[in-house]
């Protein structure tokens, strides 16, 4: 099958062609977000690398996620709560990445949704079940989150201890609403529930 072929097969199965190319930028703005999410922790952490293994080569994202999410002396109140709050942020942005890009996809009319560890066959999972719904919105949606944790990751990669009050606060914005996309994101079945009670 050529690529006209399966793009083809995919929209049929209820993946448009703007859903695809969404997909796609997602999964290139991820790993921009990683390079510099993983640099960001070096910096952070006064971790210097030339010439050994970063202490980041052989921890997984979720425990870098951790790792971030912890208090640093050398910065401020301001910058602490907005590291915090990115990491937050981005521990729902990993679960509905993972569910993404690790799930087994599911059509209907109206959109798809990726499901991950879905124990289907009643099998026990070491990882919770998690679901990635998407459409053109929903993927909008995330693309707004992911470039907002990156824009931190970035800030923390060039020196958080060096920036400006106002710098802090206005990331600090943007984060607030990341968290709050990546979190209906990563729970949207439980938000749809709730509506329709």
């Amino acid at each position: 099958m050529n690529t006209d072929e399966n793009l083809r097969d995919l929209q049929q199965r209820g993946l448009p062609a703007e859903v695809l190319l969404r997909l796609g930028a997602f999964a290139v703005r991820w790993t921009t977000f990683e390079h510099y999410f993983e640099m960001a922790l070096w910096r952070l952490n006064g971790e210097l690398v030339e010439g050994q293994r970063p202490s980041t080569d052989k921890a997984s994202i979720s425990e870098w996620v951790r790792d971030l999410g912890e208090p640093r002396s050398d910065l401020s109140a301001d910058a602490n709560r907005l590291i915090s709050e990115t990491a937050k942020a981005v521990e729902d942005l990993v679960a509905y990445r993972h569910a993404l890009f690790h799930g087994a996809p599911l059509f209907s009319d109206e959109s798809a949704v990726f499901i991950r560890n879905p124990a289907w066959f009643g099998e026990k999972r070491k990882r919770e079940m998690s679901k990635a719904h998407v459409d053109t919105h929903l993927l909008d949606m995330a693309l707004e989150a992911l470039h907002a944790v990156t824009r931190v990751a970035i800030w923390a990669f060039n020196g958080a201890e060096q920036v400006h009050p106002q710098a802090v606060a206005k990331l600090t914005r943007e984060i607030r609403k990341a968290r709050r996309t990546a979190s209906e994101l990563r729970h949207l079945d439980d938000v749809m529930n709730n509506e329709k009670s």
